[in-house]
């Protein structure tokens, strides 16, 4: 499977082993909430999905790499205490708690959270003296003498033998105590996921053209080279970095994050045809409406598929800014306005503003500092509360008694957020409409008009405003496109009666 579906199956899981019954009771008996393992490639996201689940599923998670511990570290120490047997007293072996068992608790207390995830990465590549050890706690979710609290799911994750050396086979008896998914490298899902975070479009183009470049590992003795979806993303980050600073980006720079030297020359000379092209093909005014395009839509219908490949890519990294900043504005309005109606409330029952947002500030901390959310989550929560924050100081303000409360001046603010929300799906409307004018004039009915068509109407936040908007011209070309595609469909069946 690839990585979306191992997601969703963690979802899922999460959501049937902490399901409970009126009495409280878990669904499923503790005893038959099976691990789930993880295994697959190194870099294509094991570990950054369960951080996804635990935010997405509202749970703790404590995430250890295990090959960083030992026997003692996973079980605790030895200390010796003194019991009675029979009437007479013996000196007896115990151990300290896990230190991996206390972290779920310090968690549990920390967050106020009683479920979560423990998630043990490199489950395969631990040492000989602590494989027994891990063995036991797949069998029990134990660790020595001391069990994972009630509620607490187990993820593990590991990488084939062909890709590293100290992992080890897992033999039959824990197969049958764990759930495999095992995980491919898939790019059409990869894709899916970089439009969503905004990864750098000379990346996205330069994959759509040499997709086989995607993800590679080869091993000949002791060297080894390799290229995966880690060390794309982390690459995109950089190269945003040193254009911002006026950085040259070189092959010296990419082959630090692609670590297969052909792959590395190659993606060096794209990225240079990717920088010619877009001074060369300048989009910008496009979308906003300040430029045509009617002279450069006559250049890129004698440039090669390269260079409209890469424009194109550009294209839809203008549309795809613009539907994550109306996505994140449409949360972030949704939050203000539940955010304010509490407030109001709780101001109605005798607490202050001030306290409120104390409150709120602390339980974020507290949030942040065990981890519960990813740095991209981090940043909306504090951006939402500092939002917050400048709506009641001014709602405050402004209050009068006896003509406008406090309560209503904050919704006042949070209707306001909304219709800020609206003017933004007017603004990607135009700039839709405005896009694929300009590309039916360069590209006529060419393989880019399909490309913008099916990565706008497949990402996560294109999606889901088409399905709120009417966009005429998306919806004229995706009918044609639907049309073509039957009618090439019927061609093959007829061609196979022929036959």
């Amino acid at each position: 499977m690839n990585i979306k579906e191992a997601k969703q199956e963690l979802v899922n899981t999460v959501r049937a082993y902490t399901r409970k019954r009126e009495d409280g009771s878990y669904v499923i008996p503790l005893e038959r909430q099976r691990p789930i393992l993880l295994m697959g490639p190194p870099g294509v996201g094991k570990t950054a999905i369960l951080a996804q689940v635990a935010e997405e599923c509202g749970v703790g998670l404590v995430a250890y790499t295990m090959t960083h511990h030992t026997r003692q570290s996973a079980i605790g120490l030895p200390l010796i205490s003194h019991e009675n047997f029979q009437g007479k007293e013996y000196a007896v072996t115990e151990y300290t708690m896990s230190e991996i068992i206390a972290s779920v608790y310090r968690c549990m207390e920390e967050t106020g959270l009683s479920e979560g995830i423990l998630f043990l990465d490199e489950i395969n590549c631990v040492s000989e003296t602590l494989a027994p050890t891990m063995l036991q706690f797949l069998q029990k979710k134990t660790f020595g003498t001391h069990k994972i609290p009630d509620g607490w799911i187990i993820a593990a994750a590991g990488n084939p033998q062909e890709y590293n050396r100290s992992a080890r086979e897992l033999d039959l008896v824990t197969r049958d105590r764990v759930r495999m998914l095992p995980i491919e490298a898939d790019f059409s899902v990869w894709r899916e996921y970089a439009w969503e975070h905004g990864l750098h479009s000379s990346i996205l183009a330069w994959l759509k053209l040499h997709p086989e470049r995607f993800y590679s590992l080869h091993m000949e003795g002791e060297e080894s080279t390799f290229v995966t979806a880690r060390g794309w993303e982390d690459l995109s980050e950089m190269i945003f970095s040193y254009e911002e600073m006026g950085i040259p980006v070189d092959e010296l720079l990419i082959e630090q994050f692609l670590q297969e030297p052909e792959t590395a020359r190659a993606f060096a000379g794209g990225y240079r045809m990717y920088r010619a092209c877009r001074e060369r093909y300048d989009l910008s005014g496009i979308l906003e409406g300040s430029n045509d395009g009617r002279e450069l839509a006559g250049l890129l219908r004698e440039a090669s598929p390269d260079a409209r490949m890469f424009v194109a890519h550009e294209l839809l990294a203008g549309w795809m800014a613009l539907l994550r900043s109306w996505s994140e504005e449409r949360q972030s309005g949704a939050r203000l306005k539940e955010a304010v109606g509490l407030i109001g409330s709780l101001c109605e029952q005798g607490q202050t503003p001030e306290q409120i947002l104390t409150a709120r500030r602390d339980a974020l901390k507290i949030r942040q500092e065990a981890g519960v959310l990813s740095a991209d989550a981090c940043r909306k929560e504090q951006l939402l509360e500092e939002r917050l924050e400048r709506e009641v100081y001014q709602a405050q303000a402004e209050t009068c008694p006896g003509r406008v409360s406090f309560r209503e001046l904050l919704q006042k603010s949070a209707d306001a957020a909304q219709a800020q929300e609206k003017n933004g799906r007017k603004k990607i409307l135009d700039a839709l409409e405005r896009g694929f004018a300009f590309a039916e004039d360069a590209f006529g009915e060419g393989p880019e008009l399909l490309l913008l068509v099916t990565d706008l109407s497949g990402s996560r936040d294109g999606s889901a405003f088409l399905m709120e908007e009417d966009c005429e011209a998306y919806r004229k070309h995706s009918e044609r496109l639907l049309f073509a595609g039957r009618e090439a469909e019927l061609r093959r069946e007829v061609a196979a009666w022929n036959r």
